[in-house]
């Protein structure tokens, strides 16, 4: 199934959706337990292609959440962090267990509600990969 939905995101020249695939595929991978290596590969040869460092970092960011992957939280924080995005970082800091970063990140952009909502925060436990 994944396949055929890779193939006609490339057929349709949707990179983008490619990349989000790729993800899935890692994630799926992950939840089975089998090796990941191939999936990862893919995964970087779709970000490649893409060419959209925002799709990179949104990827990287939920396929890491979903998968308890710190390294690629971590990833999608520093590109979050270059643009800079600060709304996106805080969401991966929360993610790394990070709150008081978070929330310290939020204040220094004035973005006060997300500074008051992170310990009401209803997102899942930090990731513990």
């Amino acid at each position: 199934m994944l396949d055929d939905a890779t193939r006609a995101a490339v057929a349709h020249h949707l990179p983008g959706e490619a990349a989000w695939i790729a993800g899935l595929r890692l994630w799926y991978a992950v939840q089975r337990g089998a090796a990941v290596a191939d999936a990862e590969e893919a995964l970087e040869a779709a970000f490649a292609r893409s060419g959209s460092v925002l799709v990179q970092a949104e990827v990287l960011l939920r396929v890491g959440r979903g998968a308890g992957r710190r390294d690629l939280v971590g990833r999608a924080r520093r590109i979050y962090h270059a643009l800079p995005w600060p709304e996106r970082e805080g969401a991966c800091l929360e993610a790394l267990g990070m709150p008081q970063v978070a929330r310290d990140r939020y204040e220094a952009f004035g973005l006060r509600l997300a500074a008051l909502a992170v310990d009401r925060n209803p997102e899942p436990a930090p990731v513990d990969a």
